[in-house]
């Protein structure tokens, strides 16, 4: 019996030594890419209580930016990282939220509320509280509705997810009265030129980056230059991935969670 609980601690402790050998190899400097049609530049980003990415990208097409969905199509989840290599993208962040634990009525992993691709509307769940669906449309402006999915392809839009809250809306930070956890989390949002901005927070490593809270990340999305923005889903499911590879460190004791959908970034 003493022998059995030597092996389990150190086989828990090998694995936080492996996860924090992790940590420090994804503290990378700042990654460019500048290809045909998108410019991207990767940077961290830290503040008093965490650690992160953003990535900007200029594109010169409308359509460099679109969702990608699991390869077992819906109910089904799979890896940022695994979604970027299938799909042949540069660069992927995650997606949409998903129903990711039993919620009555509601069928486990599929996408929440609106989920577009391809100009085409591939699912629409009414949801269990309000949410913000945003999407990128026809002219390549980040867009969003909480009117359901005709509004937004009257609109347009190309491609979709959706999650809460919106964070900022034409310059001013979006009101929000609910008080939200530390946690890691994701954004999308988008400058007043047209530069799109992406970013993702680690968390829930006390070690590392213990996250932010909704409006730590209205502000940091501030003061990154963003005109509108929009949180994504996080915690476990936030992951930046260029290359095929994991740039940031989620926070899932098992390293990188399978989602329902992702953003994926093309050439």
């Amino acid at each position: 019996m003493k022998r059995l609980v030597l092996i389990i601690l150190l086989l828990v402790f090998f694995l936080i030594g492996f996860h924090l050998v992790l940590t420090s190899l994804n503290t990378s400097d700042e990654i460019s890419y500048q290809g045909k049609n998108i410019n991207i530049k990767i940077q961290d980003i830290e503040g008093d209580n965490y650690r992160g990415k953003v990535m900007y990208i200029r594109s010169k097409a409308p359509d460099r930016i679109k969702i990608a969905l699991s390869a077992g199509g819906l109910g089904t989840t799979e890896t940022t990282s695994s979604m970027s290599k299938r799909t042949g993208a540069i660069a992927a962040v995650n997606g949409g939220g998903f129903y990711n634990n039993p919620v009555a009525g509601k069928p486990l992993n599929f996408p929440v509320y609106v989920t577009i691709h391809a100009g085409k509307l591939i699912h629409y769940d009414r949801p269990i509280y309000p949410m913000t669906a945003v999407g990128i449309d026809q002219s390549g402006s980040l867009v969003y509705s909480k009117k359901g999915p005709q509004d937004l392809l009257k609109r347009g839009v190309q491609e979709a997810v959706s999650f809460t809250p919106a964070l900022i809306i034409n310059g001013r930070p979006a009101p929000y009265s609910r008080e939200e956890e530390i946690a890691p989390r994701t954004a999308i949002g988008q400058t007043k030129t047209g530069e799109y901005i992406f970013v993702v927070i680690d968390g829930r490593n006390p070690n590392w980056s213990e996250g932010v809270n909704i409006r730590q990340l209205t502000d940091i999305m501030i003061s990154l230059g963003a005109y509108n923005a929009f949180n994504l889903d996080g915690g476990g499911s936030s992951a930046m991935v260029f290359r095929g590879r994991v740039i940031n460190n989620p926070s899932d004791f098992t390293g990188e969670r399978a989602v329902a959908t992702c953003w994926v970034i093309y050439d």
